[in-house]
């Protein structure tokens, strides 16, 4: 199943797929979906192309919560360019200080999550930031949400080509997708 963009705003003003997709509601600031790309011990990359216009605020670049709490974030930090992961928002999380190359300009980014081996990598430009330890699990059962997750600000700016993928990319892949 996926989500192309096209359908409908519904009365309630969530944005309703067609027929054939799946699961994705939300706001044109605020996708959600209940694909459920988060499970225990297994591996994950999640990448995209963000433009942040300003860091007033937490922004989101995806999450996910379940019955709105406890959810996992990556999120660009208030008041600078440092970008942060956790599995769950209750604490715990990696922080890459100054990763972010800075506010009003494109840029790639790619998180990978290897949960069976506690370790997170984060991309920058199709280039390996950092690979750190990471010892939180998933909390399962999370929809997963675009620019936006419980307790964060929505993402202050633009995002285009969000994926997620059910294994962890190599850094060639990465790479690769990166110059296309």
């Amino acid at each position: 199943t996926y989500f192309d963009g096209a359908g409908f705003e519904n009365p309630e003003g969530f944005y309703q797929p067609s027929a054939g997709q799946s699961g994705w509601r939300g706001t044109a600031h605020a996708s959600i979906s209940d694909l459920g790309s988060f499970a225990n011990g297994v591996s994950r990359t999640w990448m995209g192309w963000a433009y942040r216009d300003a860091s007033g605020t937490d922004d989101a670049l995806f999450g996910g919560s379940n019955n709105g709490i406890d959810g996992i974030v990556c999120q660009l930090a208030a008041g600078g360019n440092n970008v942060q992961f956790s599995p769950q928002q209750s604490g715990g999380a990696t922080t890459w200080t100054g990763a972010w190359p800075g506010n009003g300009q494109w840029v790639h980014w790619a998180v990978v999550f290897n949960e069976p081996a506690n370790l997170v990598s984060l991309y920058i430009n199709g280039a390996l930031v950092s690979t750190e330890t990471q010892s939180l699990p998933f909390v399962t059962g999370s929809t997963l949400e675009v620019g936006s997750s419980a307790g964060v600000s929505v993402f202050d700016g633009k995002m285009q080509g969000f994926a997620a993928y059910e294994q962890a990319l190599t850094a060639t892949q990465i790479a690769n997708i990166f110059a296309a």
